[in-house]
């Protein structure tokens, strides 16, 4: 499985007052769907999954959440 560069997956918003913290992590998350497949199922990326079905913004604490928790199960499941 190749890793994706991670920068596939900012907002392109870049202006300041421009869109809203929930409103940038969607559109990041939107990149992530399109390359989603590179990606083990996850409790984090069900997550964004679930997010992203929903179109529910989200503050960084629960994107920080997602990707803590993705990462620790794709550690532990690479090293079993």
């Amino acid at each position: 499985m190749a890793t994706p560069s991670a920068s596939l997956f900012l907002s392109d918003s870049v202006v300041q007052g421009g869109l809203s913290t929930g409103e940038k992590l969607l559109e990041a998350i939107s990149k992530l769907q399109a390359d989603r497949s590179s990606f083990l199922t996850s409790p984090g990326m069900t997550g964004y999954d679930e997010l992203w079905a929903s179109r529910r913004q989200a503050a960084l604490g629960t994107n920080k959440r997602h990707e803590i928790s993705h990462h620790i199960y794709t550690t532990l499941a690479t090293t079993r």
